[in-house]
């Protein structure tokens, strides 16, 4: 996959501060600066006093792009706010996660402009495309009967050598060409019990590809921290009030995997509590 013309690199400041104010910034002629909003984060104002920015860069899937949502509702761009509001820094954010890739695709698409990016915080949540969705798909081809679904999962014992091997060639290239800290998703299940969508078989699915993403991740030590979603998610499997996960547009109930706003949010929220106190001491500590 090549880079994108299209990708835009936002900056935003900590919105406790007074007016929104925006600042364009060029990173690369392969990159487009432009202006965003976004909404105030409910949660306490920031410290006042700090300096700096913070570089934010998002890598992955369907989840980190915000799919059946749209972009602005990702949970990348809600923890971009977070952080900005929590250190008092502003935050260059920039998302290059895209719907239905896969771990080789982040490796081959995603990590281009590193160096020049130079991110202080880094999201990776991918691995679902290597086996995952596949086989949610085939369930959704059987149980929902759509015919133009496929039934051919991959194999587990060859694809999660592969994984592993992707999955480690990222983190090696992030610690090796970065100072960021660097935040890992695993996966969650999305049917709720009694569904029609196999969420047994789904749970068992889930759980083997957490348990290659958890394995190369406790690799890099401090560099790289896990974000459990699969306990984050446990009893907000379906859709709303209960559930969070929004239809899918093809009106596909075993294709109901991808959060709602909540969902995003409630990702954020675990992310910020699993690295915030990191980026509290390597931002605010002067």
């Amino acid at each position: 996959m090549t880079p994108s013309s299209s990708r835009a690199v936002y900056t935003y400041a900590n919105l406790a501060r007074g007016p929104f104010q925006v600042r364009r910034r060029t990173l690369a002629p392969l990159l487009i600066a432009a202006a965003l909003l976004l909404p105030p984060w409910p949660g306490p104002p920031a410290a006042l006093g700090a300096t700096g920015e913070i570089g934010l860069l998002a890598l992955g899937d369907s989840i980190a792009a915000g799919a059946d949502l749209g972009e602005e509702w990702s949970y990348p761009r809600r923890l971009g706010q977070r952080v900005a509001n929590e250190t008092g820094l502003a935050v260059r954010y920039l998302n290059r996660s895209r719907p239905r890739e896969r771990s080789g695709g982040v490796l081959a698409g995603q990590l281009y402009g590193l160096a020049e990016f130079a991110p202080r915080l880094v999201t990776l949540t991918v691995g679902a495309n290597d086996y995952l969705v596949p086989s949610f798909e085939c369930v959704a081809s059987r149980i929902d009967d759509v015919p133009a679904l496929s039934c051919n999962p991959p194999d587990l014992s060859a694809t999660t050598p592969t994984l592993e091997s992707n999955l480690r060639q990222i983190l090696d290239r992030l610690t090796s060409e970065t100072d960021a800290s660097i935040a890992v998703t695993t996966y969650y299940n999305p049917y709720p019990r009694g569904s029609p969508c196999a969420p047994g078989v789904a749970d068992l699915s889930v759980r083997y590809v957490n348990a290659a993403i958890s394995r190369v991740v406790a690799e890099f030590g401090e560099r790289a921290t896990l974000v459990d979603l699969m306990l984050l998610f446990r009893g907000h499997e379906g859709r709303a009030p209960v559930g969070w996960f929004a239809p899918s547009p093809l009106s596909v109930l075993c294709l109901d995997i991808h959060p709602n706003a909540e969902g995003q949010s409630a990702i954020a929220s675990a992310v910020w509590d699993a690295i915030g106190s990191r980026l509290r001491g390597l931002f605010l500590s002067a």
